[in-house]
């Protein structure tokens, strides 16, 4: 799978950031949290999380989470998610069906997949490299709304674990100007780019 970001001209009217202040959650500081269910009980270390990508929507909702549970990694549907936190995962049910992981058609793992990938952009010229991923909560949805390539964010994850799990948005693209595009060939995944580098939409951090 690869991915692009849209020309701008086709995204007039995309609301800024800055509706998400103080909700945003950093992919590279929630994963390796603990996941616990509604009495508080842990029930595994959070692996990944997987949202859809096949949709036209400008943030693409979170349908659930890989989770290591004695020694395997399980999946957990995003209707069983409570809250998303910056350090880790509430659930809202303690009965829940852990079935294995098994990837599928039109879904990715954001950080297997996308973290630390470069974009490319449409001359083929590697632009950026994406430092880190903002998740918020959306009305009842949890989604995708931002992508870090700053240098700042790349040295917050470098540090102990309670300064990981704090967003330090510096240089972030709106999620709403990117989309996927291509297979399934996970050997060829990276993100592409529909706009040259100078047309990238980045948000200031006072924009956030």
């Amino acid at each position: 799978m690869t991915f692009k970001i849209r020309p701008l001209t086709e995204r007039t009217g995309s609301k800024k950031l800055k509706r998400f202040k103080g909700s945003l959650v950093s992919l590279a500081g929630v994963v390796g949290g603990d996941v616990v269910n509604q009495y508080g009980q842990r029930i595994g270390k959070l692996a990944d999380l997987v949202f859809r990508w096949d949709t036209e929507e400008k943030y693409p909702p979170l349908t659930g989470l890989i989770v290591k549970v004695a020694g395997r990694q399980v999946w957990i549907g995003a209707e069983n998610v409570a809250q998303l936190k910056p350090d880790k995962v509430l659930l809202n049910n303690a009965k829940l069906d852990l079935r294995d992981f098994k990837p599928r058609p039109g879904e990715v793992r954001l950080s297997a997949e996308v973290l630390d990938h470069q974009l490319i952009d449409v001359d083929g010229a590697r632009v950026v490299r994406a430092s880190d991923l903002y998740l918020s909560p959306v009305g009842e949805q949890i989604r995708l709304v931002g992508l870090d390539v700053g240098y700042f964010s790349l040295l917050r994850r470098l540090g102990p674990r309670q300064i990981r799990t704090r967003p330090t948005p510096d240089v972030v693209i709106d999620w709403a100007t990117i989309q996927s595009f291509g297979g399934q060939d996970t050997a060829k995944r990276n993100v592409r780019l529909s706009a040259n580098r100078h047309e990238l939409r980045r948000m200031r951090p006072g924009e956030l």
